[in-house]
């Protein structure tokens, strides 16, 4: 067997510089997004039975979408799914292992990519100086809980139907233009002694996670009330500033070349 070999310390700088650095351009509105999502995963390693239940929500959803794709459609994703990974997903639908690690990284990265979407979506203006300052605080602290997550989702003691932790993810690959498949074991080395579940962290993340929620939609969204009723109305957050309106119909079409071509840091 095949070994690669990880150093955690490494990949714990680049995470956290790489999630400071986003943070930088991104802002704290924005990352804040992400912390809560990162909250919410930190909650599910707290109770390993909501998690149980949240995997069998999806497995229920991927069960309904299953049986509403055609038979012909189904026999082509799996032809094109075995000839990619030499593996079958069967005739049945698609279900996730609630204790398995690889289910986990899985959603957690979908997730993360899923909030740097609704936070892009749900605010197009740039940070000040100030929030981008922030952004890079909360950035940081945004890698450090991706960090703990892997390592927990490694070690695989607080997941539903787990006792001990594993040392190793065996990934089965394959090769179609060798005669059979390899084993290759992951290795990590460096490990602290200590995990983010042995402290009172985890919880006050989850409270910090709730905090920004309430803080994201009370800067974000206001209620404008008067004599024919209540209307919402989008607000400017703090630390970030409006875009400065364009002077002229030329100007506006130029930015707008510009942001197509070469787009706008966010």
């Amino acid at each position: 067997m095949e070994q690669i070999i990880i150093n955690w310390p490494l990949v714990a700088c680049f995470t956290i510089g790489f999630f400071a650095i986003s943070g930088l351009f991104r802002g704290w509105w924005k990352e804040a997004v992400t912390t809560i999502v990162l909250g919410f995963f930190i909650f599910l390693l707290l109770n390993p039975d909501w998690a149980d239940a949240f995997i069998n929500v999806i497995n229920q959803l991927l069960a309904t979408v299953w049986s509403l794709i055609p038979d012909g459609i189904i026999v082509a994703f799996n032809n094109l799914f075995e000839t990619l990974f030499g593996t079958s997903l069967g005739t049945g639908p698609v279900q996730l292992d609630a204790s398995s690690a690889q289910t986990w990284l899985m959603i957690l990265g979908l997730s993360i990519g899923l909030s740097i979407l609704v936070g892009r979506a749900g605010l197009g203006e740039n940070p000040s100086i100030l929030g981008r300052f922030i952004g890079a605080i909360v950035g940081a602290v945004n890698g450090f809980l991706v960090l703990s997550l892997t390592r927990e989702y490694l070690d695989g003691r607080a997941l539903p139907g787990r006792e001990a932790p594993v040392s190793e993810i065996p990934v089965i690959t394959s090769n179609t233009y060798g005669p059979a498949a390899t084993q290759l074991g992951v290795t990590i080395t460096n490990l602290p002694l200590s995990t983010i579940l042995d402290s009172v962290v985890p919880w006050i993340v989850v409270g910090i996670g709730l905090l920004f929620l309430f803080s994201i939609l009370k800067s974000r969204i206001a209620i404008d009330s008067n004599k024919d009723g209540s209307k919402l109305r989008a607000k400017l957050p703090p630390f970030y500033k409006k875009r400065p309106e364009p002077k002229s119909r030329k100007q506006d079409t130029t930015s707008s070349l510009q942001d197509i071509f070469f787009g706008e840091i966010q």
